[in-house]
């Protein structure tokens, strides 16, 4: 049942159609965390009534759920509830509007589009531009998408509510909950080992593996471990300065920019593929 939902959670984002406010990621965990205790100040007993205490409820609802009717209510509700909490804004899509931005040759587009969906300031003529958007976007696939598809087919909707809630307090400003921020180091280390494999199964396997060489089981900068390794793993190589490959007017630049973008898309696509396989065998053996 919970390769049907996860496949129809990824099919619905695809869509671009006028999804309620309520279902856009940005808004999502943010209200249910301001609705949950607010006044609380000790970071473990905020952790437990703002996390933790609604990751139980949500595993036991649809435990229960899922014995009646055959399953069909923990399959509908399911869908919504895996959709809110991911988001409806698919990381696929943006990146496909972006890239159809600088094939349009509009610079101009193409940098308040990275802006608004990734948070990617500059000019795209600037020295890193490409591979910051690089890291953002493959950083923001792995710690959104790919590791709350490793919770939920693994352990299910608790699981999942439970990753997604706590990276949101985590990721708060100053204000944010140490103790979630250590969950957080926590909860991502394992997929985010399990994506540096699938990355170098859907990329060039050898320089995955020199790029994170000595630092797979390190405990801290799983982000910037990851990162490393989806760069090493696309087939145009990157540098700060995109030298020789790149043309001397802007059009050249933008271009050869946006084909390094079409090799993370490429790249994205096969870890997916990847990640699937890997869920649809968990299925099997756990089933």
């Amino acid at each position: 049942m919970k390769l049907i939902v996860l496949l129809v959670v990824l099919a619905l984002r695809r869509l671009d159609v006028n999804w309620p406010t309520w279902m856009h990621h940005d808004s999502a965990s943010g209200q249910l965390n301001a609705s949950l205790t607010p006044s609380v100040s000790a970071d473990g007993l905020a952790w437990i009534l703002k996390i933790l205490l609604p990751a139980v409820l949500v595993g036991v609802a649809f435990y229960f759920l899922q014995h009646i009717l055959w399953g069909l209510p923990a399959v509908a509700l399911g869908v919504i509830v895996l959709l809110w909490l991911l988001g409806v804004d698919s990381e696929f899509r943006q990146l496909d509007e972006l890239i159809v931005r600088g094939r349009m040759n509009d610079k101009e587009e193409f940098s308040a589009l990275a802006q608004e969906k990734f948070g990617v300031e500059g000019d795209p003529e600037d020295d890193g531009y490409y591979l910051s958007l690089c890291q953002t976007i493959s950083h923001r696939e792995a710690v959104t998408l790919f590791s709350s598809l490793f919770f939920f087919i693994t352990l299910g909707y608790g699981a999942v509510l439970l990753y997604v809630l706590n990276r949101w307090l985590a990721a708060r400003d100053e204000s944010g909950c140490e103790w979630a921020r250590v969950c957080d180091a926590a909860f991502y280390w394992l997929p985010s080992r399990l994506l540096i494999l699938a990355v170098a199964l859907g990329g060039d396997f050898r320089r995955v593996m020199e790029a994170v060489d000595g630092r797979m089981w390190s405990w801290d900068k799983s982000q910037e471990i990851f990162e490393d390794a989806a760069i090493a793993a696309l087939e145009t190589e990157l540098d700060a300065e995109f030298d020789g490959r790149f043309g001397n007017d802007e059009s050249g630049n933008l271009l050869a920019g946006v084909e390094v973008l079409e090799g993370l898309q490429s790249l994205l696509l096969r870890v997916l593929a990847i990640w699937l396989i890997f869920a649809a065998i968990w299925v099997v053996l756990a089933g």
